[in-house]
């Protein structure tokens, strides 16, 4: 069976070294990791990945009779159309790949979604079976507004262990939230993992999580910029606060500035930070007045229609 593993973007190495690990030989393109297999069951459990598709059709001309053409054999249960980047009529060119089809679009109850996504006269077409429960963070019982999507922190934790030399990395998360970044990476490594926020009531969220997950991060209630930890840290891996649902801008400034004043003091010789934020001009402005500090990645992804980036930080 032909098969498209799609990561959230910019992780597309890092999924396929996750399958890789579970003997899946994967080809990289645009639009994600091309596959067949009949592996299913193996493949739903592939941490990083954030769809899987069935390609029906790359590059074919934009036209509803055609696309029908392609899906009527694969099309066999309830299914609704999910139209994207159409330049036209959204409405009427769904209902004429609908007739095409002998009707049967269904938005409300569907188990597959059609998904037709255009790129000027012609398009691309995938089905997305609907109906396949995703068990893989059963762990989460509770999020936060603000909480990194658990997909996203299954890559984020793999990209930073990238930097990571100690096969231990002692971690911590200075605005833990929920714990989803510290319990995704506890799923690549066991080591000492520790979460920090200002938060109760994210710390509650964090700890009944780490219930679940039968975790041994531990969470402490403090301010980060007046936490004091016995021994610095290999890795600090965070989601910061950006503004979009928790915070502003102008909060964030002397947030970030007293923040990466701080990251010196919690990282070891030749420790790595790997900070995740919408404020990447902020957090680079702050880096750029650190002399203890320097740059050496950088990588933008995307969430919800932002593009948030991961700035990747080590202590010189």
């Amino acid at each position: 069976m032909e098969l498209l593993l799609v990561p959230p973007e910019g992780f597309g190495a890092i999924l396929q070294k996750e399958a890789a690990t579970k003997g899946f030989q994967t080809t990289l393109q645009p639009d994600g990791l091309h596959l067949t297999s009949d592996r299913i069951q193996a493949l739903q459990e592939l941490r990083c990945a954030q769809e899987i598709l069935l390609p029906v059709a790359v590059a074919m001309p934009l036209d509803a009779a055609q696309i029908a053409a392609r899906c009527t054999a694969a099309l066999t249960r309830p299914y609704r159309i999910e139209l994207r980047n159409y330049e036209g009529d959204r409405a009427v060119f769904i209902r004429e790949v609908s007739a095409a089809l002998g009707g049967g679009d269904n938005p409300s109850r569907y188990a597959d979604e059609l998904r037709i996504v255009c790129k000027g006269s012609s398009c691309d077409v995938v089905i997305r079976p609907k109906d396949v429960p995703d068990t893989r963070f059963a762990y989460r019982k509770r999020a936060l507004p603000a909480s990194i999507h658990p997909v996203l922190a299954a890559c984020l934790a793999r990209y930073a262990l990238s930097f990571i030399s100690s096969a231990r990395p002692r971690t911590l998360d200075p605005f833990c939230g929920s714990g989803t970044l510290l319990l995704e990476l506890e799923r690549v490594v066991s080591t000492a993992l520790i979460g920090v926020d200002v938060s109760e009531r994210a710390l509650d969220a964090a700890r009944e999580n780490a219930t679940a997950a039968h975790s041994a991060a531990r969470f402490v209630h403090k301010d980060i910029l007046k936490f004091e930890p016995r021994d610095p840290f290999d890795l600090v891996l965070s989601n910061l606060p950006f503004g979009n649902r928790v915070g502003t801008h102008s909060a964030n400034e002397p947030l970030y500035r007293d923040f990466v004043r701080t990251l010196p003091k919690l990282l070891a010789p030749g420790g790595v930070a790997v900070l995740y934020t919408m404020e990447h001009k902020l957090l680079t402005a702050c880096i750029r007045n650190e002399s203890a500090l320097g740059v050496v990645a950088e990588l933008t992804t995307e969430a919800g229609g932002l593009n948030p980036r991961v700035t990747v930080v080590k202590r010189k």
